[in-house]
């Protein structure tokens, strides 16, 4: 008993030391995570945020080679239905950065930063007059959300980088729909939220 005693009375400044070490370690990535975070923030509000919307391109297509236009159409008009009540909600109470919209066929322009016939005005048609610059972009996709540590999806608007991956806490990139849950958000709520998270972060 005396020997065991002895021998966590010799190891127990090491334990000790290794503790107080792993605390400061995770101190500073907590840190440099805040940091990353902050300097998104920044450049988001600086910059321009482009909302990528869902177009359905690949099904449409099909169906309208297969003679299926009467599905095609139907699903067109689902589409810009609720792409329409998207650029309307974020036009009305999205007010932390400047934004515009493209469809998600156009992914691989965004990235690699060619906006030629790429980018919406808000009745969802090219408008060669929107600009970018050399201002800092991101891209908000008005899709999935991915909860990498929970393996799960939700729907709602999720910001990525201009390499298209997604950001990270503490950034406050997602809101999500909370589909099926009893009250689903609103593309308006959707709205409202991100830009109250976006500011108070800001802020802080």
């Amino acid at each position: 008993m005396r020997f065991i005693a002895i021998v966590l009375l010799f190891f127990l400044p090491f334990t000790l030391d290794a503790q107080e070490k792993g605390k400061h370690k995770r101190r500073i990535l907590k840190e440099q995570k805040l940091k990353a975070a902050k300097e998104h923030a920044s450049q988001l509000k600086s910059g321009v945020l482009l909302v990528r919307l869902k177009a359905h391109q690949k099904k449409i297509d099909a169906w309208t080679k297969a003679g299926k236009e009467k599905e095609a159409q139907q699903l067109m008009a689902e589409r810009d239905e609720v792409n329409r009540a998207i650029v309307h909600s974020l036009r009305q109470h999205y007010k932390f950065s400047e934004f515009y919209f493209f469809y998600d066929y156009n992914s691989k322009k965004v990235v690699a930063g060619n906006f030629d016939g790429v980018l919406l005005n808000d009745s969802l048609l090219p408008d060669a007059s929107i600009v970018v610059d050399e201002r800092s972009y991101y891209v908000m996709d008005a899709g999935k959300i991915n909860y990498k540590n929970m393996g799960t999806d939700q729907i709602g608007f999720c910001i990525l980088d201009k390499e298209l991956q997604q950001l990270a806490p503490p950034f406050p990139y997602e809101v999500a729909k909370k589909e099926g849950f009893i009250f689903r958000r609103t593309y308006r709520e959707l709205a409202i939220l991100m830009n109250e998270r976006l500011n108070d972060f800001y802020k802080q």
